[in-house]
């Protein structure tokens, strides 16, 4: 395990750690979750923790989440309908506007890939003493609020 340097508290060193340290924890994560769904891909991962997240997307929203251009979308979101993960339906107040929603099987499978994924975490979390476990859980909730508004 790394050890954390003992220095003075610096936003500008602070915000290096989070950009090179955040992907790396992140991909750790996405292949714990493969490991329970092999036949997911990085991009239907991310687009069904978003609509769990964000029941009734659009599929506008669900590209911006992704980082890809719209007509991309539709493909992904059309093998996630056919593998009876996500619904798709026309907005009845805006006919040009597609809603996303994951079906309860998509939850489901969703939840049981997180949970796998959850316990092989905290078995990685378990070499840390209380006191660091302690920091991290601190830290994740500052993160939390400080990027709560976007």
């Amino acid at each position: 395990m790394p050890t954390v340097p003992r220095r003075p508290a610096d936003p500008d060193a602070c915000a290096r750690e989070l950009i090179e340290g955040l992907p790396q924890a992140m991909r750790w994560v996405r292949a714990a979750v493969r490991r329970r769904e092999p036949s997911w891909s990085v991009p239907q991962l991310q687009a069904l923790g978003f609509l769990r997240s964000n029941p009734g997307a659009s599929l506008s929203e669900l590209a911006a989440h992704l980082g890809v251009g719209l007509p991309t979308t539709p493909t992904l979101v059309s093998r996630l309908v056919a593998a009876d993960m996500v619904n798709r339906r026309d907005d009845p107040a805006e006919r040009r506007r597609t809603l996303l929603t994951l079906t309860p099987n998509g939850e489901s499978q969703f939840e049981a890939a997180l949970g796998g994924s959850q316990l092989e975490l905290a078995d990685r979390l378990r070499c840390l003493s209380p006191r660091d476990l302690n920091r991290v859980c601190q830290a994740i909730g500052v993160l939390r609020k400080l990027f709560a508004d976007g």
